[in-house]
């Protein structure tokens, strides 16, 4: 239930007076399971003080550490004054039971730095007595903990306690100066470190402590050092701290002084400049106000008022959402055209919907407003016409690509989706090329139950062998009308086929799963990634076999590769977050009127519907740092755009050759607004022939001006903190490779490397 360590010396036992006779039996009998022992106070008086015999005479093997502790008032102070006089010895008689027990240790074996006694002379036989000594106690008893730490993460200048740093919960920072090239000779230690983008949440310095950790001294009796740690490679000095509850990410240096002088000159590790990057984990879920249903006492669902109290908090939460701060909102979405509050519209409840007016085409007009209807503009909810409202001037934050206008709503009960359009009430109009936008609509009582995933079902499953693994073809079923998802436009836009290859040794049975679960890549154009005859240019990206090669040779651990098959000719409404049109100077004239602004919803039902599934019936990982998000084309479009508003869920994303020319750059605008989180790594890619490589005639002004585009989002993402120096970027640009699959085939392996060899620090590799 807890994952117990299966490491004998991570696991230890203790117990006070009788609890302390249980322990010693404990190490006696059942060596192999307990590494450590905490007697405290133990009640060696037994049996006429046989059991100290026992000990003595006992041949078999024993725990590789122990901790005595013991009053010198074990008697006196806790018995009457009568009886005190009665044994004036009592105390020291007691007293010498622990030395009697330490010689007998010793003489068995037990390394005098692995024994530690405390015997305290005015303490006695009580609870506050061994409360007292438990911190020296778990000290000295809990050494060998940090082993499999120093043993993973000798040869690294750092390392955490958690291996990944959680929002809201202390942390532990543990450096090793032997590893520092600038720190190895400073005799005094700082940690300068801040959290999120900018160095958001600053903490204040704070001085590392030395420890006296070493793989030598916590190594047990009869084990030896392995060569590569018998160097003296680890001198580990020590940091707390509390990680805020709002961090995601945690950037730091290291500095050095050889006087304790606040003036004295400072050396630094600062890792060449970049300072050092540390992603957190996810933020641990609060519990959702929804989450719960009301039961009456039989268990059954209560009825009457009871059972509106969950509505009722829906809409309070509708409430809350609207009177909560809408700048932080409006941050966090910087780099969309238009979000509302609540972000999921709710059924019955009032919203409010911005759209940031200097990134549309009313920018220069003194009017927006909003056409809109409900469940593809029904006839039956229009009321004789889709209704129109206003777009206001808001007070939020104005700057030359910010200017945000509000349009408040009333959403009708029977509402599931919202479909819109914006116009200045005149001539001009942002339809998305005709296709109209779209937003999901949750009922009030889907809200009630809380956010809930959504699997899609599975209508037929095809097997076969592929590479050194399985392929695993997912017919994905109809929706049916009652399913929340469904929409009339669903039928063209929805995923129909996902395809899932898992690596030789993966198995449906959840535990053989690794822990955490499977690392995984989701990849769009999933026809387009596993063999040539599916490819729409008659060559894949072979990503099954060149996955089957990166496990078998050990490059990588096994990991699950999902592709999602496109929508056909919705491809680009689903990828792209507005309509492409024909690129600056119009040299995609083919794309003008190819439809766009679908990703958001695309993406929702990635991460809503096809993960969840993925994670149900493959055990796929759920952790962000093995979960990874690629595409190529309108694909590293949309995989960058999943870098920029779910960093949350996915640690590495994989852009081949991303359309950047699409809204004549305008998506470059949206990486340079945002504000906040982005993946741990990322890869992207570009040859220097995007445009010739697959033309009958040569366009060198395109293909510079494609390049550029890609240079120019590597230094955005660089600038929004995702520094190469820190093994947060990788730009890879091919000289003379074009925009085609088997561009982005012969780099596949090389990104995957990149992305997922941090893979082998959250499990061991097999030679371990």
């Amino acid at each position: 239930m807890y994952g117990l360590s299966e490491r004998t010396s991570e696991r230890a036992m203790g117990g006070s007076s009788f609890g302390g006779i249980a322990t010693l039996c404990a190490a006696l009998r059942h060596p192999h399971v307990w590494g450590s022992s905490l007697v405290e106070s133990p009640s060696l008086w037994i049996g006429e003080e046989s059991f100290l015999n026992d000990i003595a005479q006992h041949t078999g093997p024993l725990p590789s550490r122990m901790f005595i502790g013991m009053g010198g008032k074990e008697f006196s102070g806790v018995r009457p004054p009568a009886l005190v006089q009665q044994f004036p010895t009592a105390d020291a008689t007691v007293e010498g039971y622990a030395v009697t027990l330490a010689d007998i240790m010793l003489d068995k074996g037990l390394p005098r730095s692995h024994l530690q006694v405390i015997v305290e002379a005015e303490a006695s036989h009580t609870e506050s007595a061994w409360a007292s000594r438990l911190p020296a106690a778990l000290k000295h008893v809990c050494a060998p903990w940090w082993l499999r730490v120093l043993e993973d993460r000798h040869a690294h200048l750092m390392t955490t306690v958690p291996k990944r740093l959680r929002p809201g919960c202390p942390g532990v920072l543990l450096v090793n100066r032997a590893r520092s090239d600038t720190l190895g000779e400073c005799e005094h230690l700082q940690l300068v470190a801040g959290f999120n983008m900018d160095w958001e949440t600053k903490l204040p310095d704070i001085a590392l402590q030395p420890t006296s950790w070493r793989l030598s001294q916590l190594t047990a009796p009869g084990e030896t050092v392995p060569a590569q740690h018998a160097e003296p490679s680890d001198d580990w000095w020590v940091a707390s701290f509390d990680v805020p509850a709002d961090a995601y990410e945690m950037h730091l240096a290291l500095s050095g002084t050889n006087s304790d002088s606040p003036d004295s000159e400072r050396e630094w590790d600062n890792n060449a400049g970049s300072n050092f990057y540390l992603p957190l984990a996810p933020a641990l879920p609060p519990p959702s106000l929804f989450a719960a249903r009301l039961l009456g006492a039989d268990g059954a669902s209560a009825d009457g008022a009871e059972a509106q109290a969950p509505l009722t908090a829906a809409m309070q939460k509708a409430q809350e959402a609207l009177s909560a701060d809408h700048q932080a909102l409006a941050n966090r979405n910087s780099s969309r055209t238009f979000f509302s509050i609540p972000e999921t519209l709710l059924a019955g409840a009032p919203a409010v919907l911005y759209v940031n007016k200097k990134r549309t085409c009313f920018h220069d007009q003194p009017n927006v407003k909003l056409h809109h209807g409900w469940n593809g503009w029904d006839s039956k909810m229009l009321d004789g016409g889709a209704a129109l409202a206003d777009f206001k001037p808001t007070s939020l934050w104005r700057d030359e690509g910010t200017d945000w206008w509000a349009a408040h709503l009333n959403v009708p009960e029977s509402a599931s989706e919202m479909n819109f359009a914006f116009t200045n009430g005149d001539w001009l109009w942002d339809s998305n090329n005709g296709y109209n936008y779209t937003a999901t609509v949750m009922s009030m009582s889907g809200a009630a139950a809380g956010p809930v995933a959504r699997p899609r079902q599975i209508e037929h499953v095809q097997e076969l062998p592929h590479g050194a693994g399985t392929m695993h073809i997912l017919q994905l079923a109809k929706r049916d009308p009652s399913d929340p998802g469904y929409t009339k436009q669903g039928r063209w836009v929805d995923e129909r086929t996902v395809r899932v290859w898992t690596p030789a040794g993966w198995s449906p049975d959840a535990d053989r799963a690794p822990p955490g679960g499977w690392p995984v890549l989701y990849l769009s154009d999933g026809q387009n990634k596993f063999e040539d005859f599916l490819a729409h240019q008659g060559v894949s990206w072979s990503v099954g076999y060149q996955s089957s090669d990166l496990v078998t040779s050990g490059a990588l651990p096994p990991f699950l590769v999902v592709g999602v098959d496109s929508a056909g000719p919705m491809r680009s409404l689903n990828y792209l977050p507005y309509a492409p049109g024909t690129g600056a100077g119009g040299f995609r004239g083919d794309a003008e009127r190819w439809p766009g602004g679908g990703v958001a919803q695309y993406m929702k039902r990635v991460t809503e519907e096809i993960m969840p599934l993925v994670q149900q019936r493959f055990h796929a990982a759920q952790d962000p740092e093995s979960t990874a998000f690629g595409g190529g084309s309108f694909g590293g479009v949309c995989a960058l755009y999943a870098a920029i508003h779910y960093p949350h869920m996915f640690g590495s994303i994989l852009a081949e050759s991303p359309s950047f020319w699409i809204a004549e750059g305008r998506f470059l605008g949206d990486m340079a607004a945002h504000r906040g989180q982005l993946p741990a790594r990322i890869f992207l890619g570009c040859g220097t022939r995007e445009y010739s490589a697959t033309r009958d005639h040569e366009r060198l002004d395109v293909d510079a001006l494609l390049l550029h585009y890609c240079c120019e989002a590597a230094r955005i993402l660089e600038e929004k903190g995702c520094r190469p120096g820190q093994g947060r970027l990788r730009f890879h640009v091919e000289p003379e490779a074009g925009h085609h699959e088997g561009a982005w085939k012969w780099r596949f392996s090389g990104a995957m490397q990149y992305l997922f060899s941090h893979l082998w620090d959250l499990q061991p590799r097999p030679n371990k």
